[in-house]
């Protein structure tokens, strides 16, 4: 059950836009399709969703023994939330960035370190970038705090990453039912959210095969992405997915759309080294 601060944040969050839904299907970077997006800092565009947030982080923490030095937060999500927190607790600010690059408190070393974050999808962050980083710098961290946690891969990352995680909105049960009591989803969304919920895999892989043109359309303007979804559903729906498009076998799949990945790979080349030459001759100048 959710408690009263966890269904005022939600419900800012819900008022501001931060979710969108779905009878179809949506892609995800992850290569995973599911019924809904979730934009946290959706809940930053109002004085009292600033207000809500701040709050309801603060009301986790507070049942977290552990004392705080430093507070942290990774490019660039993170910082309003992390910069909120650190000025409630009266400790300095480390901003972290996607190069490594560390700004404000950087001084870690044998500091308790805090991180706060606005959404747990994949971990890929935590797990890549600014855990790492701030170990490496002499941080002491074992707890993280997320206003969204999705409950998926991320939630095993932080294990791996011997985090206890914190969140103010679990993405469970307990909140698509609140979000159905508020209106906010139908009866049908809440059905499709909750079968999501339960195993993703199995949804998504009947969605898939439901609405296989919205793969048609993404492999057509972005088939790297198309393939991403295609090579992680291939295992669960075999041959038949392939069988949708008109070919035979995943081979021949692969064949077809081969050449559209060269040239999309080529050309983010040729952009990739333009890009450089000319950051270069501005550096030049």
């Amino acid at each position: 059950m959710l408690q009263i601060f966890q269904e005022e944040t939600l419900l800012e969050l819900a008022k501001n836009g931060g979710f969108r839904f779905t009878e179809k299907w949506f892609p995800y970077t992850s290569g995973w399709i599911g019924p809904y997006y979730v934009q946290s800092a959706d809940i930053l565009k109002t004085g009292l969703g600033v207000q809500i947030a701040t709050h309801s982080i603060m009301t986790v923490i507070e049942q977290i023994d552990e004392t705080v030095d430093v507070i942290s937060g990774g490019e660039s999500r993170d910082w309003p939330f992390a910069a909120c927190i650190a000025e409630k607790l009266g400790v300095g600010l480390c901003m972290i960035y996607k190069d490594g690059k560390m700004v404000g408190a950087t001084d870690l070393k044998d500091k308790r370190v805090l991180h706060v974050a606005d959404l747990n999808n994949e971990g890929s962050s935590p797990r890549d970038m600014w855990i790492p980083l701030i170990r490496n710098a002499g941080g002491k961290i074992t707890d993280i705090v997320f206003l969204v946690d999705r409950l998926e891969d991320g939630v095993e990352e932080m294990k791996k990453l011997r985090l206890n995680s914190h969140a103010v909105i679990p993405l469970n049960e307990d909140t698509w039912n609140f979000l159905r009591e508020e209106n906010f989803v139908s009866r049908e969304i809440l059905n499709s959210l909750l079968d999501y919920w339960k195993d993703r895999k199995a949804w998504g892989a009947k969605k898939l095969m439901e609405y296989p043109t919205i793969l048609t359309k993404i492999l057509d303007e972005d088939p790297r992405k198309g393939m991403k979804i295609f090579n992680t559903f291939y295992p669960l729906i075999g041959n038949k997915l392939p069988e949708t498009f008109g070919f035979e076998s995943k081979e021949k799949f692969e064949n077809f759309f081969e050449p559209k990945l060269n040239s999309l790979l080529w050309t983010n080349k040729i952009y990739l080294n333009r890009s450089r030459r000319k950051k270069a001759s501005y550096v030049s100048v």
